[in-house]
């Protein structure tokens, strides 16, 4: 009888279960409707989200490592050995940027419909909502910075105060993808402790086994890029800057602080993982 008592109550526990969850999405959902019509009717909300969201934004964060590093090579602007830190910053980057995709192909929620979306993406399953890659970013930054003294000394003079400035900052990114309507509240909030946590991971681990998982995860995305280069039809509309940024970031490896990589060992990878990867998107279209 207990049995059956047991087995009786599973269908009644799942249906209370996804009726919670279904509470919860529609709180969420009205929280963040209600966020992004309060700034669309405020100029000055609607002109700080916009500065706040490109701020973190990939067309920022992408090109700026290389822009700084070309800047110090050719006009000596930055401290030696800047270059090593920007190549691990670009590695940090893309590692945030590829955790966003797997999560977001993983659960795939569409993003709000009560504001237009772009349906421009540079990478497969950008166009997802969960989580926010910009407040993944923002938290990942924030907290690595925090966490690194001697870099918060050297540019803003205060530890304290900039720690601080940090978490503000991350906190108005997240705010302004709600503002903007690109994504809900529990995109962002997701966003916010996924990206801390990697930034905890990454100073746990230490910078060579971080560098190693950062090669490692780069080489996955590396494969999948040239798997799109046989597949065309698979390929997001911004696929070009995806081609770009895989380009600079092989190119960074010689000047990686953590795992430094010769020009020749990253030709025979780069060439390996191409090829490789080329052979199996050919073969899934005969297939």
């Amino acid at each position: 009888q207990s049995r059956a008592a047991a087995m009786g109550r599973q269908p009644s526990d799942a249906a209370a279960s996804k009726g919670a969850l279904h509470a919860l999405l529609c709180l969420d959902h009205g929280a963040g409707r209600a966020a992004y019509g309060a700034a669309r009717e405020i100029a000055a909300l609607r002109a700080i989200s916009t500065v706040a969201s490109l701020s973190c934004d990939e067309v920022v964060w992408f090109p700026l490592p290389v822009v700084l590093a070309a800047s110090h090579a050719l006009l000596g602007w930055g401290p030696d050995g800047i270059g090593g830190f920007l190549a691990e910053v670009q590695g940090d980057i893309f590692m945030c940027c590829m955790v966003e995709v797997f999560l977001k192909f993983c659960f795939q929620r569409t993003r709000p419909a009560y504001a237009a979306q772009s349906s421009f993406h540079a990478l497969l399953g950008e166009h997802w909502s969960f989580p926010s890659g910009h407040a993944l970013r923002a938290a990942f930054l924030a907290r690595r910075a925090a966490a690194s003294p001697g870099i918060i000394r050297a540019v803003f003079g205060a530890e304290v105060a900039a720690g601080q400035a940090l978490l503000m900052w991350a906190l108005l990114v997240g705010w302004s993808r709600v503002a903007k309507g690109r994504h809900f509240p529990a995109d962002v909030a997701a966003g916010l402790v996924i990206g801390a946590s990697l930034a905890e991971a990454a100073r746990a681990a230490g910078i060579w086994r971080w560098g190693v998982a950062k090669l490692l995860v780069g080489s996955a995305s590396s494969l999948e890029v040239a798997i799109l280069l046989a597949r065309p039809e698979w390929q997001a509309p911004g696929f070009v800057i995806h081609l770009g940024c895989q380009v600079f970031w092989w190119m960074s490896h010689p000047f990686g602080a953590g795992v430094s990589l010769t020009w020749p060992q990253v030709f025979a990878a780069a060439a390996t993982i191409t090829v490789l990867g080329y052979g199996i998107g050919r073969w899934s279209r005969a297939a």
